[in-house]
């Protein structure tokens, strides 16, 4: 196979497979006590590993790696997963286990996590659903391979100016969620006091509804709403889902607020043969499942869509409730439905339909509910303004860290050149 250079570099360049050797070594089963490490614990292009304490021992065979070898991921490739080892463990049969005799570790995964090597990689693999990336390829390409002394200075460098953009994008992420936090705030003022925040309040026993002015109603939601959930079509039955035109709502989709899209849609056939009901639009979405922030989000769903069995659907069926003012409530009433469901799935904690039709939520007289919708969207559109911005200083400072190590292990940059800008 003929051998692939797609680094612009100033260094000598040898294909992978001289500078690192695939290490083999395999076992049929992880013992108890063995450090297993997964795909999902390892975060794309910043070579961190995370939740690895969380990780399941796999079934079947795995991976073994040593201390300094470095992990690199064949399936779907374009998520830059690249990690170094710092002791002896197992790997899915996903990842790809370098020695490193030949090159500097850091130096290597940071190549490897290089924007020219990732796009070079994936446009190499095979398999559409489940693309991977063959070594044979990957052991062909080109990298460059300067002295052993350059290449320890230049991982350095980069580890100390990652880590600063890193932290950077740290704090930008945790605006991000701070600004969720501030919204659901809003929500749960909005939903619990109203606009006017005076009068007697209904004085209940339960805290989401303590402060609910006396005049408002806290039915419980199955009362005057229609509260169900989905199903998941079965994968093997084509017909389900080829060409398949009703968007289908999964938990995922609840983390973008307003519901416009979905990944996935299902046939009208399997809407028939299923008993998936078309949810209206403007009805409530909310998470039944997970330890992740999705169990209790509430979105809305701005178009006609059916839903899986992870989420439920909150439509109001009475003229005196209207359903953008239930988006509001359930949002507010997020730490609520969080603690309501604590547990009650197993480890994992879960809500079912039952549940949240039997959950009380305050209600305005329908007077006072758009002023309550319009003052939330309000609220809701300054947040977002705010998001947007956090979100583009993100990706303006991953491009600068994309670009520093490309420019850094190709020699463009020398080590120690104060670039314009730099952190």
């Amino acid at each position: 196979m003929s051998t692939l250079t797609p680094f612009v570099t100033k260094h000598p360049t040898k294909p992978l497979k001289f500078l690192a050797g695939l290490r083999g070594t395999k076992v049929d089963s992880v013992p108890a006590e063995g450090v297993y490490v997964g795909l999902e614990q390892i975060e794309s292009w910043t070579g961190r590993l995370s939740g690895i304490e969380l990780q399941q021992q796999p079934e079947g065979s795995a991976n073994v790696f040593e201390p300094g070898d470095v992990l690199f991921g064949k399936l779907r490739p374009y998520l830059a997963k690249g990690w170094v080892a710092e002791s002896h463990g197992f790997s899915t049969t996903e990842c790809l286990v370098l020695r490193t005799e030949g090159v500097d570790a850091r130096f290597l995964r940071y190549c490897l996590l290089s924007t020219e090597n990732i796009s070079a990689i994936d446009g190499s693999t095979y398999g559409s659903k489940m693309p991977r990336a063959d070594w044979s390829f990957i052991g062909s390409v080109n990298f460059p391979a300067p002295a052993r002394s350059d290449q320890v200075r230049i991982a350095n460098f980069l580890d100390e100016k990652t880590a600063r953009i890193d932290a950077l994008i740290a704090e930008k992420e945790q605006l991000l969620v701070s600004l969720d936090d501030a919204l659901e705030a809003y929500a749960f003022d909005f939903a619990s006091e109203g606009l006017q925040r005076k009068g007697t309040s209904s004085g209940r026993k339960e805290g989401w509804l303590a402060r609910v002015p006396a005049h408002w109603s806290t039915p419980k939601l199955g009362y005057f709403a229609d509260v169900g959930n989905g199903c998941t079509p079965k994968r093997e039955v084509q017909k389900y889902w080829l060409d398949g035109t009703m968007p289908w709502v999964t938990s995922t989709a609840i983390n973008d607020r307003v519901i416009k899209e979905t990944a996935e849609c299902v046939t009208d056939c399997a809407l028939s043969e299923t008993g998936l009901r078309v949810v209206r639009p403007g009805s409530a979405i909310v998470g039944l499942i997970g330890q992740g922030p999705t169990r209790g989000m509430t979105a809305r769903l701005a178009i006609p869509a059916t839903v899986s069995q992870n989420v439920a659907y909150v439509t109001s069926r009475s003229p005196e409730v209207s359903d953008d003012y239930l988006v509001v409530v359930l949002t507010g009433l997020y730490t609520a439905l969080r603690y309501l469901s604590d547990g009650s799935g197993g480890a994992q904690g879960a809500m079912n339909c039952d549940t949240l039709r039997a959950f009380r939520v305050p209600i305005a007289p329908r007077s006072e509910q758009d002023a309550i919708v319009q003052a939330f969207i309000a609220k809701k559109h300054a947040i977002e303004g705010l998001q947007e911005h956090a979100r583009a200083h993100i990706q303006r400072l991953s491009e600068y860290r994309s670009s520093l190590i490309s420019a850094a292990v190709t020699g463009l940059l020398q080590v120690g050149t104060v670039l314009k800008g730099a952190i």
